[in-house]
This record gives C-alpha cells, structure tokens and sequence, in this order.
C-alpha cells in the first residue's frame, strides 16, 4: 500500500497529462493556476480594509482560507498524492463553514439558532468536524458533496435576495452565478469528458475551473458580507464598490461602509 505521501498515491487524476511539464510536477497547469488564489487573497485583503475596520476583521479570516486553498491544491496536483487530495477537499469544507459561520442570513437558520449566531457557530463547527471525518471513508465522493453544497448556496442567496432590491447587488448575484456556472462547467467536463479535450489538445479545463471559482468565491463572499450588513446593521449603509474601476460595475467587488456608526457585532 503506497503511502499517503506519495506520488500518485490519490486515486483521482485530472485530464491533464502528468509529468509532462515537469519531473516534479505532475499536473503542471493545475498547480501554477492556484496562483490565482496567492493573488487574489492580499487585494482582497486590502480592498476589505473599510469593511473589517467598521464591522468585522473575520472577513479577514476568508482571504486568508482561501490562500490556504490555493496552497493545498496546488500541493495535490504537484503530487497527486491522498494527502494533498484530502487537504485541499477539507480545506475548502472549512473554508465553507467559516463562512457559513460569519454570515449565514439570519431569515435562514434552522428556528432553534435565529437570533443566536454563537450557537448556529458551534453547531456549524460540529457538523463539518463530522464531515471531515466521513470524508476519509468515501474520498471519490468528496468534490461531488462539496459541489452540492455550492447548489445549496445558490437557494440560500436566490432566498436572500427577495428582500433585497438593490438592483446592483442583483447584478452582483448574477455575476456570482456565472463565475460558479463557469467553473462548474470546467470542473464536469474535464471530469466525464477528457478523451474529448485530450483529442483537441487541450486537456487543461480543470485548471481553468481554478481560476473561475476563485473568482465566483469573491464575489460570493463579498455579496453575503453586503447582505449581513444590510441585515443586521443598515446604519452603515454598505456601498458596493468595484476595483478597478468602479464605472465598469464589473470586476473585482468589494464593500465601503460608513465609519462613523457603531461596529457591527457578528457573535
């Protein structure tokens, strides 16, 4: 039995062919693409500055997962061991669940957790440590369970929104679903369709996948960061802004608030 540390030692291998770039690297596209997850991390960062200094720094906590992300998948396919599969798979839950955790709508929290996001916390703690466990019993399963949960993400903004007229956050949400229809579309075709992509030479939709959820994950963070405010402290009056030009309305967005309100309280 291989080690878990060993090359090749996960049982999934993506439509790229290994080693071919590289004798250290066996899926060279899939792993430099995870750059997009070391650069995308730090702008955030600094365009959130307005939005961690007047309601919460957590927002802080989401870039920095998603650099974790990108360094836990670029280290599965450069070795396509188990180890780098089920880092990047976990990374990714908890990544979820931090999320889940800061800024799942009130209006859609089981009756026993409204109006109490401490507890909904543990409760959303509890249930991924499960998952985290269970994910080692079916491992091929993972990314599949994973995809569901961003369906689920879908009816919870498609269910937020109908309060929400802000025609720009509407533009927003439509934006978030492209990114993720987009990424989705990579991530099934390289999946179930590779001797199609491999015969035209171009067997590199799965690093494109990379790129398009890193993207759909901004703009999903940034548009339930927007919706929690309007929520639970609309005094600060969220600006959605984009960079880097704001007249486009198109790009990466992000979210300004009135400093001079008291500080949102997420627990």
């Amino acid at each position: 039995m291989p080690s878990i540390v060993a090359y090749e030692s996960s049982s999934i291998d993506w439509c790229e062919e290994n080693f071919k770039y590289s004798p250290v690297i066996a899926e060279y596209y899939n792993t430099v693409s995870n750059v997009v997850f070391f650069l995308l991390s730090p702008l955030m960062v600094y365009l959130s500055r307005s939005f961690a200094s007047n309601s919460s720094w957590h927002i802080h906590l989401l870039w920095f997962c998603m650099t974790v992300v990108g360094g836990f998948s670029a280290y599965f396919h450069m070795t396509l061991s188990f180890l780098g599969q089920m880092l990047d798979e976990l990374s990714i839950l908890w990544i979820l669940s931090v999320a889940c955790i800061l800024w799942f709508p009130k209006d859609s929290m089981p009756l026993s957790f409204r109006g109490n996001r401490w507890s909904f916390g543990w409760f959303v703690m509890a249930l991924s440590t499960c998952c985290t466990v269970l994910a080692f019993l079916k491992p091929n399963l993972n990314a599949y369970a994973l995809n569901s949960i961003g369906i689920y993400i879908l009816y919870v903004m498609y269910t937020s929104l109908r309060w929400c007229k802000t025609p720009i956050i509407h533009r927003l949400a439509w934006q978030t679903v492209l990114w993720w229809f987009l990424a989705v579309g990579c991530w099934l075709s390289d999946r179930m369709h590779c001797s199609f992509w491999s015969d035209l030479g171009f067997a590199y939709l799965h690093s494109m996948w990379h790129v398009f959820i890193a993207m759909a994950s901004c703009h999903c963070i940034i548009l339930f960061a927007y919706l929690n405010v309007l929520q639970e402290v609309p005094e600060k009056r969220p600006l959605l802004k984009y960079w880097p030009r704001n007249n486009w309305q198109i790009g990466i967005p992000y979210v300004l608030l009135n400093s001079r309100s008291i500080s949102a309280k997420i627990f």
